[in-house]
């Protein structure tokens, strides 16, 4: 019964939106959700793209300061970050995302165990943790950061 319930609520974050990619902009639209996602990092040196891998406060500032494409940018909550997880091959997120490491990335909810760790998704698998395998992840740890703003 366990396992049936784990594997439903798996497949209830699975999904089914339908993105427009902006190249021009720097920005993915979600049509459905009306949210907006960052698809390009500011800091490009010589037309090689640089990811952000930071700890989480500095993931909060990163987004907050982002200019792309108008400002107004945050650090996504769980929810608005597992809405962009598809069930596909890694990296596990809707393939319309053009600049995407498969790893983790740090959504803004800190974790109800402690204020030191907060969730993230792993986009190599599409699972949501705060901790892994009885070991927890600290809001220390640096992470990759895609920000999103409300839509248009």
């Amino acid at each position: 019964m366990k396992k049936s319930a784990l594997v439903l609520l798996t497949l209830a974050t699975i999904s089914y939106a339908d993105f427009t990619r902006y190249p021009e902009r720097g920005v993915v639209v979600d049509n459905k959700t009306k949210l907006v996602w960052q698809d390009n990092y500011d800091n490009k040196e010589d037309d090689s793209m640089t990811y952000a891998s930071l700890e989480w406060s500095d993931a909060l500032l990163y987004c907050h300061n982002l200019t792309l494409d108008g400002g107004g940018w945050k650090l996504p909550n769980i929810n608005e970050l597992k809405s962009i997880i598809v069930d596909k091959a890694t990296p596990t997120i809707d393939e319309v995302f053009k600049y995407t490491k498969s790893s983790k990335y740090w959504s803004s909810t800190t974790s109800m165990s402690g204020s030191n760790y907060a969730w993230f998704v792993d986009f190599v698998n599409g699972t949501t943790h705060y901790y892994i395998n009885s070991s927890y992840h600290t809001k220390g740890n640096t992470y990759y950061v895609r920000c999103v703003r409300a839509g248009e």
